[in-house]
């Protein structure tokens, strides 16, 4: 594992963009996951958007259901 983050809560259906920055996070080929922790509803990605410099991902993540979700975001470093 590349790098985690903590562990968020997001309402059920609702939609976030999140902004997760910091020193050694993108490499060539990194893989951004989100990991559900508990909760009752879906997740869904609907966007990613990788920024070199300075280095961040913007992450929108929807809770599909009425039941909030907890989760964490995870990369897998690919090179």
């Amino acid at each position: 594992m590349a790098w985690t983050t903590g562990v968020v809560t997001q309402n059920g259906n609702s939609t976030l963009t999140w902004s997760i920055s910091g020193g050694n996070l993108i490499s060539t080929h990194d893989c951004i996951v989100v990991k559900p922790t508990s909760g009752s509803s879906g997740l869904k990605i609907t966007s990613k958007t990788v920024f070199r410099s300075p280095t961040r991902y913007h992450v929108t993540v929807q809770v599909i259901g009425s039941g909030a979700m907890a989760y964490r975001f995870a990369a897998e470093r690919m090179d």
